[in-house]
């Protein structure tokens, strides 16, 4: 009996310990860190968003129209995908004559994700017309791309389909919208399709028939040629994008030291 009793003793102390560890752990798991005290990298908040109190003050409705455009016969799409039969996208559209901006969305998202109807109230309360485009990787681009051979995924292949689905929904919106008088703007493609489309745009290089890309002769010039002074393929190439001292000096295949005498003569003629 005595030895049943100091079981009983031994068991509610433990019980009790153990409630008493669960309050302390309880207790600590409430306690929440204010969000704005947290130290954001310049990427961090593209993912976790700012704290509230700072972000940014955005319109709660925007005149969104939401659009579909047939890039392919709806009879050669399979039936099981009745749903899904015209590509979708959306048009926020300025009273006035606006430039235009093509918003793409990440990986695997949709035209009307939570982030892209956010960049499209920051974008339209900064007066720009907003197309707004799913991504090559989204089911609905997918199953209404007009292609046998591409793969999704493939980059070259995606900022290939982009740029054409990119024309067809401009020339739509033209017509069907009035915005003739929009001077179009290519941005949101995704950080590599849209280093794929810039240097398309400014003839640095040229769309191959299987999808590939090579350098234009016009590039190999004004990069890599030896009649062209450094100082001028580095302004030139930072015209095309931003690159830091390491990228210029791989790209343009010149030494460290001859590429910090040069930029030290632009820095003087205030050209850098």
């Amino acid at each position: 009996m005595r030895f049943a009793s100091i079981l009983l003793v031994l068991f509610l102390s433990a019980c009790s310990s153990n409630n008493q560890y669960e309050t302390e752990t309880t207790t600590k798991t409430e306690v929440k860190a204010n969000t704005c005290d947290i130290q954001y990298t310049r990427y961090q908040a593209t993912v976790t968003g700012y704290c509230q109190e700072i972000a940014a003050s955005l319109p709660k409705n925007i005149p969104t129209i939401e659009k579909k455009i047939e890039l392919r016969s709806i009879t050669s799409i399979p039936e099981v995908f009745w749903y899904s039969s015209k590509m979708k996208y959306s048009l926020v559209k300025q009273d006035k004559k606006a430039p235009l901006v093509f918003v793409i969305a990440g990986t695997g998202a949709s035209y009307s994700s939570s982030k892209m109807i956010s960049l499209q109230k920051t974008l339209f309360q900064q007066g720009y017309h907003v197309i707004s485009l799913s991504s090559p990787t989204f089911s609905n681009f997918i199953i209404n791309l007009d292609s046998t051979t591409d793969f999704p995924g493939v980059l070259s292949q995606d900022a290939k389909n982009l740029y054409g689905v990119m024309q067809k929904v401009y020339q739509q919106v033209v017509n069907e919208n009035n915005l003739e008088n929009s001077e179009l703007k290519r941005l949101g493609v995704g950080k590599l399709l849209d280093s794929l489309a810039t240097l398309k745009d400014r003839k640095m290089i040229s769309l191959n028939s299987d999808g590939s890309f090579s350098i234009t002769e016009l590039a190999r010039e004004i990069l890599w040629s030896n009649n062209i002074p450094t100082w001028a393929k580095i302004l030139r190439l930072l015209q095309v994008k931003s690159c830091n001292m390491d990228q210029i000096e791989d790209i343009l295949k010149v030494s460290k030291e001859e590429l910090s005498q040069e930029i030290e003569k632009l820095e003087k003629t205030n050209l850098y």
